[in-house]
């Protein structure tokens, strides 16, 4: 038993060394995200920011009008935006803000709507490989990350994009606040019960 328990932690701690360099969303940073560019109040606009599902949310960036406090089916994750976006536009949705002490970013994205859509993360400040874009059918969750940069991080977030063929839509995204220990120990786990499977 003592040696389970050793191989456990072992296991654990090498994941958290591993794994240490990626900043993943939480749930109060993704409360603070925003539309960050020129928003067009008729087909490029953030209408609301939800942190609590199934009702409205108490961080809203911008409301259009009544109507949308009926949003549709609650989020299906922990943080959801709501807004329309045109087919021939970007929304860059995030924050400003630095990632001292981490090397590359990852965030959960969930597609609420039923539409398609594309997501990739962005940084400003630091120089860096643009991610291919990730696409989300009607359902879909998806986990996006950047997986390096050099300079100084001063903003950082997703980007949205319209793949449907309406030529625009409202969108309904979720985004996803993995705690980091909670991966560090699903990672710690699985390894410990791939090395019990060998004693078995």
């Amino acid at each position: 038993m003592k040696r389970i328990l050793l191989t456990v932690l072992v296991v654990g701690l090498l994941a958290s060394q591993a794994s240490a360099g990626m900043y993943i969303l939480d749930k109060p940073t993704a409360q603070q995200f925003t539309q960050q560019n020129t928003p067009d109040v008729t087909r490029n606009q953030l209408y609301l920011v939800i942190d609590t599902p199934g009702t409205l949310g108490s961080n809203i960036d911008w409301q259009y009008d009544s109507s949308w406090n009926k949003y549709g089916p609650a989020m299906e994750l922990q943080v959801g935006f709501l807004g329309q976006l045109a087919d021939t536009e970007v929304m860059m949705i995030g924050k400003a803000g630095n990632l001292d002490g981490y090397d590359s970013f990852g965030v959960s994205i969930a597609n609420d709507d039923d539409d398609y859509w594309s997501v990739r993360l962005y940084l400003t400040g630091a120089t860096y490989t643009q991610p291919a874009l990730t696409n989300l059918s009607p359902g879909d969750v998806a986990f996006i990350t950047l997986p390096s940069w050099t300079g100084n991080v001063t903003g950082y977030g997703f980007e949205l994009n319209y793949e449907g063929t309406r030529g625009s839509d409202n969108f309904h995204i979720s985004v996803v606040p993995i705690p980091a220990a909670l991966i560090l120990g699903l990672l710690g786990m699985g390894a410990a019960g791939l090395k019990l499977r060998r004693f078995a």
